[in-house]
């Protein structure tokens, strides 16, 4: 429910606001959950394990900020054309790698080390959290056309110029292709 109706507000708050506030979020409740872990472990303290799974209900509700949809959706709107496919499958696979290593090597470590284990987790929330303040940029309200002079700068090549590019290269589509993108550049001249 939360990424749903998350998708309403993006260009409201912005990617990079949501992406911090979700990032931020989890590391928050997964201290917490930590903590209470620990506390129920090492003292028997009932609250605890109760405050454990409210921390559960509260990390996935910051998790589906912005982790659910609109992961995939920046990736695809920063990247440029050329690599967006490669990128968009080397997401996936980080993302069937991770589900892995927390299907088969989470249980093991919650067996041998117990609540310790996941300072593991607030160690790598921590990165992904200082990853997206200093890495990650804002893109609301800007065109694709913008964003990539984000990351490519003044040289970026978008409209005219790939289109001039292609021209130049002696692009090699049909030629309903060829004399669409010729219409398409002198009707931007």
């Amino acid at each position: 429910m939360t990424a749903v109706s998350i998708t309403f507000f993006v260009d409201k708050f912005g990617r990079r606001k949501l992406f911090l506030t979700s990032t931020g979020g989890m590391l928050v409740s997964f201290i917490a959950w930590t903590v209470c872990s620990s506390q129920f472990a090492l003292h028997g303290n009932n609250a605890a394990a109760t405050a454990v799974i409210v921390m559960i209900f509260f990390y996935y509700f910051f998790y589906n900020l912005a982790m659910s949809g609109l992961l995939a959706g920046y990736i695809v709107e920063i990247l440029p054309y050329a690599i967006r496919a490669k990128s968009f499958a080397l997401n996936a696979f980080c993302i069937n790698l991770a589900l892995f290593f927390n299907n088969y090597v989470n249980p093991v470590a919650l067996d041998d080390i117990g609540w310790k284990y996941y300072i593991v987790y607030c160690c790598i929330l921590a990165v992904e959290f200082i990853t997206v303040y200093f890495l990650w940029v804002e893109t609301k309200n800007t065109t694709l056309e913008e964003i990539a002079v984000f990351f490519d700068g003044e040289n970026a090549r978008v409209g005219d110029a790939v289109i001039a590019a292609h021209l130049e290269e002696g692009y090699t589509g049909d030629e309903k292709k060829q004399e669409a993108i010729q219409i398409a550049h002198i009707d931007q001249a």
